[in-house]
């Protein structure tokens, strides 16, 4: 079936492998000798849904034009084989959620220029996030020419999904945004996301991710993921989905969070997160039925919309920010007066006259002092002498 472009499998009760290779055919070439051709020119193939096993397929080697792969919801297992980043150069969409796979995230997913959907979420992956994969291009920046990322020239005018090859295939995936399992068929190219959820996947997010500018749906939850949530998140403006529920993380939420303004989910729930929880923006406006949802699970955390209120100088960055201005001004005072002494005590030892007229200054101030008590004791000792003889 050398003109096969689509192939779609799910949702049935297919088991086993696929074959581990392609049948060789023998072709003649320009010089009349024969040459072995075994590439499929296939461009779709969802084989979710089914009982599949065995290790990540071989067969996909000989595909290299895919652009949507979808083998969620079957028995795969082992390790992903770092080959995907150059036999699968033109993958767009790849879904392998729901199986068995293991190991650690292949570095050569940076590879993939034009991926935009990576999803391997309810695995068995472990080790850390790769540095190197917030470098996909494909996230980074809008394809130039969809239509060339997408399928094989054919005019689509429907958005990328749904779409009709030949008015014969339309198909649809399913993705969890949003909390939520959601069946999309229109603007499949416009969904770009990370699904890394339900693994066991450690260490912090990489700063880097900061340069994914394109991503819309970002899941982490449910992994042993550490450290601080790097502020580098603010600037995926394009994000509406934020989980980052059931880790580790610490420190505070960064208040940059409130820059995402096309926000319209936030999980940040059982964690170890302190301090204030930010406000402003989209952050306020987020899960109206019980906002407090969010945040629960994280004992450090107070504010609104929790029923545990922040101390009068708010976190420990505003008690750090109070006392830094206390210690600062105390300094200050201290170096003040200081000063303010040694200028007087300078002036007096060089000046003659200034020492002089401050001693005077001083005596005469001393001498009235003096007259003062005498004549106000004098005057008291009169009084009780009088009240005194009065009462005899």
């Amino acid at each position: 079936m050398h003109n096969l472009r689509a192939l779609d499998l799910a949702d049935n009760f297919l088991v086993g492998e696929l074959p581990h290779c392609l049948p060789t055919e023998l072709k003649p070439s320009t010089g009349g000798s024969f040459i072995h051709s075994t590439s499929l020119n296939i461009h779709i193939l969802l084989l979710s849904k089914n009982q599949l096993s065995g290790e990540f397929p071989m067969l996909l080697q000989s595909c290299q034009s895919i652009t949507i792969l979808d083998l969620a919801w079957n028995k795969y297992s082992g390790k992903l084989p770092e080959w995907i980043g150059e036999k699968l150069p033109s993958i767009v969409i790849l879904r392998i959620r729901s199986n068995k796979f293991s190991g650690h995230i292949p570095g050569g997913f940076t590879k993939l220029d034009h991926l935009r959907y990576l999803d391997i979420a309810n695995n068995s992956f472990s080790g850390t996030i790769p540095q190197s994969l917030p470098c996909l291009k494909g996230m980074i920046n809008e394809p130039e020419n969809l239509e060339t990322v997408f399928l094989f020239g054919v005019a689509l005018e429907n958005g990328f999904g749904a779409f009709d090859v030949f008015g014969l295939f339309h198909y649809s995936i399913s993705f969890v945004l949003q909390g939520q399992q959601l069946e999309y068929s229109k603007g499949l190219v416009y969904l770009v996301g990370l699904d890394f959820s339900s693994n066991k996947l450690s260490g912090h997010i990489p700063k880097e991710i900061g340069s994914l500018v394109e991503l819309v749906n970002l899941n982490l939850s449910w992994n042993q993921l550490a450290g601080n949530i790097p502020d580098q998140i603010g600037e995926l403006h394009q994000l509406t989905s934020l989980d980052l529920s059931y880790n580790q993380f610490s420190g505070e939420i960064p208040s940059s969070l409130s820059n995402l303004t096309f926000l319209s989910y936030l999980n940040l729930s059982y964690n170890n997160l302190s301090g204030r929880i930010p406000r402003g923006h989209q952050l306020d406006t987020l899960n109206a039925d019980d906002p407090s949802l969010m945040y629960i699970g994280n004992p450090g955390l107070c504010g609104y919309p929790l029923a545990k209120n922040c101390p009068e100088n708010g976190t420990s960055q505003g008690q750090t920010v109070k006392s830094h201005h206390d210690g600062s001004f105390c300094a200050g005072l201290s170096v003040g007066f200081v000063i303010g002494v040694w200028m007087v005590l300078a002036s007096l030892l060089f000046k003659k006259s200034w020492r002089f007229s401050y001693f005077h200054h001083f005596d005469r101030q001393y001498d009235r002092l003096n007259v003062f008590l005498t004549v106000t004791s004098a005057i008291y000792l009169q009084k009780a002498t009088r009240f005194k003889d009065g009462r005899s």
